[in-house]
Formats: structure tokens, sequence, C-alpha cells
């Protein structure tokens, strides 16, 4: 009598549809349970996780034994399957690998609850803390809001009064520039009086210089005509000088020649000898 292991099953119990079907079970509730221990705040290692896995994968396998055993039974064969050891303890296996399966799945539906109720408690804590957080978000923004409008208060204030006092300074730069202007007006007017007078003064300093020119010229000319006769009387000087000289010793003479004539004649020889 030959034993089978749990390797050498028929290739088409392990491609039937039950088999693909119980793998896809497996396989979506070991990733319930993966994606389950998220929460859960120890994490099972790889090997664990692997021995796991190859233990439920050895109880698919056997289940589907079992399956086939069963159809094996229903076709006729059941005496032949009883009497054989093989079955027997194929039977025996499977009624193990049944009640740790049974073990398995009251386990996962234990922690399938365990995690929906921490996880119902979690969302109502986390709940909790939102509602909580978007009461005090709307306390912080009402009083961000209300600073917001005090600021906006105090800011429009500023501005008025900044705006008044700036009013104020363009009004008093308009009333300085209005007196500006008003002493530009003014000045243009004096300015222009002023050189009204200025072209008549300058007309009238005109005329002056022409008459004084004119004055000059006949003055120039008086005075040529004044120093040519004062050369002539000059000249007329000289001469009457020389003259007068000429006369002056022609006196001396007389007057010598007079004395001498009433001297005897030794002096009048002594004159002459003299001379």
């Amino acid at each position: 009598m030959t034993i089978y292991s749990h390797k050498k099953f028929p290739k088409k119990v392990i491609e039937s549809k039950d088999v693909k079907s119980s793998m896809r079970k497996l396989t979506k509730s070991r990733s319930t349970l993966s994606t389950s221990a998220v929460s859960i705040p120890r994490f099972p290692t790889y090997s664990e996780n692997y021995e796991k896995s190859r233990n439920l994968y050895l109880s698919t396998l056997v289940l589907m034994a079992r399956d086939k055993i069963e159809q094996i039974e229903q076709a006729g064969n059941a005496e032949n399957v009883k009497t054989d050891v093989f079955w027997s303890q194929l039977e025996t296996m499977l009624t193990r690998h049944s009640a740790q399966m049974d073990r398995v799945a009251q386990q996962a539906v234990e922690l399938r609850s365990s995690l929906s109720s921490s996880r119902k408690s979690k969302g109502t804590t986390h709940s909790d803390r939102m509602n909580k957080a978007l009461k005090e978000l709307k306390q912080i923004q009402k009083q961000i809001n209300e600073q917001k409008s005090q600021v906006l208060m105090v800011e429009n204030h500023v501005q008025e009064k900044e705006t008044e006092e700036t009013q104020t300074k363009i009004e008093s730069a308009n009333m300085e520039i209005e007196q500006f202007n008003f002493r530009i007006r003014n000045l243009r007017k004096t300015t222009a009086e002023l050189k009204k007078q200025m072209e008549t003064m300058r007309s009238d300093i005109d005329s002056r210089s022409s008459d004084i020119e004119q004055r000059k010229n006949n003055l120039d000319a008086r005075a040529e005509y004044i120093a040519s006769q004062l050369d002539d009387t000059i000249n007329r000087m000289n001469v009457a000088d020389t003259e007068l000289r000429d006369l002056e010793e022609r006196e001396k003479i007389v007057i010598t020649l007079y004395e001498s004539l009433k001297q005897p004649l030794p002096s009048i020889q002594r004159i002459f000898s003299r001379q």
C-alpha cells in the first residue's frame, strides 16, 4: 500500500476550481489579516508570516484531499477506503487540520471583531478630536476675523487721519502757492514797470549822452581853439619876453652910456674897453 505525501497529490486536484477558490479565499483572508494587522502594536516577523502561510497552505491541501475523499466515498468505494491505512491516516490528518482551521478561523473572527471595535473606538475618538479641532478652528477663525476687523478699523482710522493731515497739508501748500503766485504777479508787474522806467531812463540817458557828446565835441573844439590861441599867446609872450630882454639889455646899455656921459672921458674909454 502506497502512502502519498502532500507533494504527490494529482495535478488535477490542485488545479481544480475548488483549489483556486480556496486559494483566493486564503489570499483574501491573509490580505485582510495583513491589512488589519497594521493597527496591532506588535507586527509579526517574516519567519512567522512564512510559517503561518505554509501551515495554511498545507491545511488547504488537506481540505482539498478531504473533499476528494468525500467524492470517492460518494462514488461507491467507501468500504475499500475505510479499510485502507492511508485513508485512515489521512482522515486523522484531516480531522486535526480541520480543528486547526476552525481555531484559526475563530481567531481570525475574534481578531477582526477586536480590530473592528478598535477601529470604531479610534474612529469615534478621531471624530471627537476632529469635531473639537473644528470647534477650536472656528473659534480661532472667529478671533482672527475679529482681529482683522479691528485691524481694518485701525487702518481705516489711521488712513482717515493721514488723509485729513495730507488734505490739510495740501490746502496749506495750495495757500502758499497762491501767495507765491500773487507775489510773482506783483513782481512781474513791478518788473514791467521797472523795465518801462529803465527804457525811459535809457532814452533820457541816450538823449543826455547825445547832448553831452555834442557838448563834449563843442568843448573839445573850443579847447582846441583855446589851446591854439594859448599857443599863439605863449609864442607872442616868448617873443615879447625876447624883445623885453633885448629892451632891458638896451636899457642897461643906455643907462651905462648915460652914466658914462656924466663922467669924464677916461671912464668912457673904460666902458668901451670893457666891452
